[in-house]
């Protein structure tokens, strides 16, 4: 008791000094939902839903701990420019009482309630608000609090959206000029801003939407699908030359040729990635070969011969593995659609 009273003491120097600002608890609650408490009860709102129209006027103009804002506490508690009102227009899928989507917790007056209990503000409101110092206190569930991680994270569209509720509130209650922007001015570049986050456009991902997504490619400025051509199965195996030692001659670099169909392929089809089979190349798989850098270039036909598009490996270094793939972007492919292709390797590019 003796730490309750120097946290009291401390809490009320600090409301002395805030010239009435607006006092703002900020809770946690077991409920799915947020509870705006200002010091009504349950019962109290649920009296004022019942009325035509429904009022607070009789009952609460003096026990609101709004009482100290200027105006109608009907207003203050569930009306247009209500803390509730406003939290529940910065998070429409969010459940929020008092609001005036939901005035009351009583199902039987107030049908959308999912819970008959209300939690009314707690005693930091009861001991520190007077009718010259407003406050509210707020009750949110855990899904604003990041519990739908493990361990939680800090939900950073939530304290967008409870920050901008606020400030707007004071903007249309006390003498305030607050930005209650929920979006903060965020800069989504291919995207739309929504409750304080981005919501990227098919093929773009990031923060701001400014990057492309699993499975894009980014071609002339823009994120392109992503499809991957690998060979079919049971495919009959034929090996192509990519690569000559400079001292023997020999081969050492192969690549899979093969023909593939092209299935469910349109303006999604480009950019392509083609995947090529390797056989080892390196001194490690033939006494002559050394382990010099090389980059590999791959071209794309149709059925008739004709050449569609290349593209170019980075430089490769080569690996001792008995097997594996090489990925190559080609981004030059005009618009495709379902044909029968051939694939093959073209190299050496360089040694």
């Amino acid at each position: 008791m003796n730490l309750n009273d120097v946290y009291h003491t401390l809490l009320a120097e600090q409301v002395a000094q805030g010239n009435g600002a607006l006092l703002v608890p900020i809770h946690a609650t077991g409920k799915h939902r947020v509870e705006v408490g200002v010091r009504l009860s349950a019962s109290n709102l649920n009296e004022g839903a019942q009325l035509s129209p429904p009022s607070l006027a009789q009952c609460c103009s003096s026990k609101s701990s709004l009482r100290a804002v200027a105006g109608d506490v009907t207003e203050a508690v569930w009306g247009a420019s209500s803390l509730g009102a406003l939290l529940k227009a910065k998070r429409p899928d969010m459940e929020v009482i008092p609001s005036p989507q939901l005035r009351c917790p009583d199902a039987t007056i107030c049908p959308d309630s999912s819970y008959s209990s209300l939690f009314m503000g707690g005693y930091n409101l009861k001991i520190h608000v007077s009718s010259s110092q407003p406050g509210v206190q707020l009750e949110l569930p855990q899904v604003m609090r990041g519990f739908g991680s493990d361990p939680p994270t800090v939900e950073t569209a939530a304290v967008k959206q409870v920050g901008a509720a606020l400030a707007a509130f004071l903007n249309a209650h006390v003498s305030e000029t607050c930005e209650a922007d929920v979006n903060f001015g965020l800069a989504c570049v291919h995207g739309q801003a929504v409750y304080g986050t981005c919501v990227c456009l098919t093929g773009y991902a990031g923060v701001n939407c400014d990057n492309c997504a699993d499975g894009y490619l980014l071609v002339n400025g823009q994120c392109m699908r992503l499809v991957v051509l690998s060979p079919p199965d049971g495919v009959t195996q034929k090996y192509g030359s990519a690569f000559t030692t400079t001292s023997s001659g020999k081969r050492y670099l192969y690549t899979r040729k093969f023909t593939t169909q092209l299935s469910e392929c349109g303006a999604g089809c480009l950019p392509l990635n083609i995947s090529l089979r390797v056989r080892c190349d390196s001194d490690q798989c033939h006494n002559d070969l050394n382990d010099a850098s090389y980059t590999v270039g791959v071209a794309l036909y149709d059925a008739t011969g004709q050449r569609l598009c290349d593209g170019t490996t980075g430089q490769r270094a080569p690996q001792a593995e008995t097997d594996w793939w090489l990925q190559v972007p080609l981004q030059g492919c005009p618009l495709l659609r379902s044909t029968t292709l051939s694939i093959s390797a073209c190299g050496p590019l360089n040694g």
